[in-house]
């Protein structure tokens, strides 16, 4: 995998996050966006440490990418294993 692969998976899961908040609402939610919606904590999470990873590979600043409070600081080994296994062509 590289990171154009990353880039898509980013664009798909951006995607479902989208298609999810739609379904904040009960009176929104269709057999389409249920599953979106059940999964958006999950798929908001796995979004934010992919694209972490992402910037880190292409030589972003960690600085520049976010700025967390100490209470909400990300996974740092979720992030290596995600640049371990997209950078393994």
């Amino acid at each position: 995998m590289s990171k154009y692969q990353l880039k898509q998976d980013l664009k798909k899961l951006a995607g479902l996050i989208r298609n999810g908040k739609s379904g904040r609402k009960p009176k929104n939610r269709t057999d389409k966006n249920r599953r979106d919606y059940n999964q958006s904590d999950i798929n908001r999470c796995s979004y934010r440490h992919m694209h972490i990873a992402y910037c880190l590979m292409r030589g972003t600043p960690r600085g520049l990418i976010e700025q967390p409070a100490e209470n909400n600081l990300p996974n740092e080994e979720r992030i290596k294993f995600i640049m371990e296994d997209y950078a393994n062509v």
